[in-house]
């Protein structure tokens, strides 16, 4: 049964890596990057307090993602390495946008710290 979850679990993975190696990592991340801006100017436009925001979290991002690689590894995944990136963006995505909602003065004390 072990020798079953084993081998499932494998195949499964090599499905997974076919299926991403098929997509184009880089062409995914500027499509999102272009839409997140379309957005961020739509939403300037209604209210400028959460564009702000939104452009204080896509700063510190992008100060922080080389940082954050070059001390998480996945030996294991060298061959997909553009999504791994893709996959850290998100995270920190996930944790600097609300940290920026809630207090937006420490996202912007942190932004300047890490220039």
């Amino acid at each position: 049964d072990a020798a079953k979850d084993a081998a499932k679990r494998k195949e499964d993975a090599e499905a997974a890596k076919k299926a991403l190696k098929v997509l184009d990592a880089e062409k995914l991340k500027a499509s999102a990057l272009e839409m997140l801006g379309a957005f961020a100017v739509c939403v300037l436009i209604i209210h400028g307090g959460l564009a702000q925001k939104v452009a204080i979290a896509i700063s510190l991002v992008n100060l922080l993602i080389g940082k954050v690689e070059a001390v998480v590894e996945f030996p294991d995944h060298q061959d997909l390495g553009a999504w791994t990136g893709l996959f850290l963006r998100m995270a920190l995505y996930a944790v600097i946008l609300p940290m920026t909602f809630l207090s937006s003065s420490l996202a912007l004390a942190m932004t300047a710290a890490a220039c």
